[in-house]
């Protein structure tokens, strides 16, 4: 009796997470139940923090065990439900319909916050409990602006106006890489002829190759991120994805430039994948390197 008493004690103190498996989907069409899928990995810095915090806190676990079918997903190992579901980097937060369908998602979402969408969320199928969640699609939970004429327009002056004019690059600390932004810009360049763009686009990815986001000293690739907004100390995970899009970034400035040194710097990129996250006898990609950071301070020949 005590050991049962134990056994419950324990289960109520941590979510009850699913695989992603037909039967999870099957569960929340059966108890009419929204699926909240995690999607984490081993590198990610602040799903470990969300782990620690949010998925820890009591108030937090009892509304996700009592009211959703909690899915967590490993995203080195499910690329596919990654491009799917992103909500632009992991953690992703998201909460589907038993089809699979999202009906709101993000990415870190602290304790406070996640237990405010939670009980949205429970009361907003409560109160719509005659109807089947298959037909949530239709209904807005969460307001949605519409998507107006101007937005290229805002786009460009948002753009322009958070544009590091120092450090090439958007945002302060801790700073990112945005390829899809510096695509839009070289692209943007190609098409008007417009020097602003490209040199955007230059000055971020020349200074994100000089800062140190670029691993020099040992076997090459861009980390994940800085934590400086000049790019100057990163977080020393290195990723597939991330890789691979700037790699697409720096010959696309080849190509725009004709300067070879852009050549030279994608070269480095192809070097670092084929040599440290490609898989010679499967003929596959890892899709990650970890974040160890006593390692990446070593100099050259301490590494070896």
């Amino acid at each position: 009796m005590v050991l049962t008493a134990s056994v419950q004690s324990q289960e109520s103190s941590t979510i009850k997470w699913h695989p992603w498996e037909d039967y999870s989907f099957e569960l929340s069409q059966k108890q009419q139940k929204p699926v909240l899928l995690d999607i984490t990995a081993t590198w990610c810095h602040w799903c470990e923090v969300m782990y620690e915090t949010t998925y820890s806190d009591p108030r937090v676990i009892e509304l996700i065990n009592k009211y959703f079918i909690a899915v967590r997903v490993d995203a080195d190992r499910r690329p596919d439900i990654v491009n799917r579901y992103s909500a632009g980097g992991c953690p992703t937060t998201a909460f589907l319909r038993p089809n699979g369908d999202v009906i709101t998602s993000a990415t870190y979402i602290p304790p406070p916050r996640m237990l405010e969408i939670l009980q949205k969320l429970r009361n907003f199928v409560r109160e719509n409990e005659e109807r089947p969640m298959r037909e949530y699609e239709a209904l807005e939970i969460f307001p949605v602006a519409d998507l107006k004429e101007s937005i290229v327009a805002f786009l460009e002056d948002d753009l322009e106006q958070k544009f590091d004019r120092e450090n090439g690059g958007y945002g302060t600390a801790p700073k990112f890489p945005t390829p899809d932004i510096y695509e839009y810009l070289l692209h943007r360049y190609q098409r008007t002829g417009k020097r602003e763009y490209l040199g955007r686009a230059l000055k971020t990815l020349d200074k994100m190759y000089e800062g140190g986001l670029f691993d020099a000293v040992g076997e090459g690739g861009f980390f994940r991120y800085s934590t400086r907004a000049d790019w100057s100390v990163p977080h020393y995970e290195k990723m597939l994805d991330g890789n691979a899009r700037l790699l697409a970034n720096y010959l696309q400035a080849f190509i725009v430039t004709n300067d070879d040194k852009y050549r030279q710097i994608a070269k480095g990129i192809i070097s670092y994948l084929l040599n440290n996250l490609y898989d010679a006898e499967t003929g596959l990609f890892y899709g990650s390197q970890t974040a160890d950071e006593d390692y990446y301070k070593l100099s050259a020949e301490e590494r070896k």
